[in-house]
């Protein structure tokens, strides 16, 4: 790979103010809440950025790096994702040697009306959604880890022209550039009478390596040679 990769340092911050009357009454699990909701909160902040982050005051977003290459920014329209066809052809453009550890990353709501209840030629299921003991659901798509999320990307069916409604990529491709972590303090402010959790990160992010990054971009008219035909 050829190229260069630069770091800067932006500054994320919560705080969360309690007053002294309400602290003093309150039981020690608010206290425990508060700090859960914080962490929570700038966990939610950094997701975002990784995603759609416009490299200003913030980490440079996946959907939003000019450096991705144009011939892997595929256009589809919401018949496509219907289409067994259309997803062996969108994850083969994927360069061969990124394949090892790619992930989509598309709406929940694209996940489940359009590839859960997918079947390929022979009428069997093509995703596959596993529970484990504890609970947890395992999301796979034709052999690869599926993240459905809620928010960040909107649905094919929500999306306007050229909006990014799904990402194939390897994390491990992106970068978080930090020498602080999550850094929790917690203190008393004498003109207000509040008790102020705050916790702060400072940092950047971006993807270190664009080349096996593949956005699956809403379109007037498919890239995929097989729809239509």
């Amino acid at each position: 790979v050829k190229g260069k990769i630069s770091f800067t340092y932006h500054k994320l911050q919560c705080r969360v103010a309690v007053e002294l009357v309400a602290d003093t009454v309150s039981m020690p699990v608010f206290e425990q809440t508060i700090t859960d909701n914080i962490y929570e909160a700038m966990i939610i902040a950094l997701e975002e950025a990784i995603i759609n982050g416009s490299g200003t005051g913030q980490p440079l977003g996946i959907t939003k790096d000019t450096n991705i290459p144009q011939e892997q920014i595929i256009d589809v329209t919401p018949a496509d994702f219907r289409l067994y066809s259309t997803w062996t052809e969108l994850f083969a453009k994927v360069p061969r040697r990124y394949r090892n550890g790619t992930v989509l990353i598309m709406a929940d709501a694209d996940w489940n009306k359009y590839i859960v209840g997918m079947v390929d030629t022979f009428g069997q299921p093509v995703a596959r959604v596993n529970y484990g003991i504890d609970g947890i659901q395992t999301e796979r798509f034709l052999g690869k880890e599926v993240i459905a999320i809620e928010d960040y990307l909107p649905s094919i069916d929500d999306a306007q022209k050229d909006d990014i409604v799904g990402i194939l990529v390897k994390l491990s491709d992106y970068m978080v550039n930090t020498n602080m972590q999550l850094y929790y303090k917690r203190y008393f402010n004498d003109d207000t009478d509040e008790w102020i959790s705050k916790s702060t990160l400072i940092g950047d992010g971006k993807l270190a390596d664009t080349n096996g990054v593949v956005l699956i971009r809403k379109g007037d008219k498919s890239d995929i040679g097989s729809v239509g035909d």
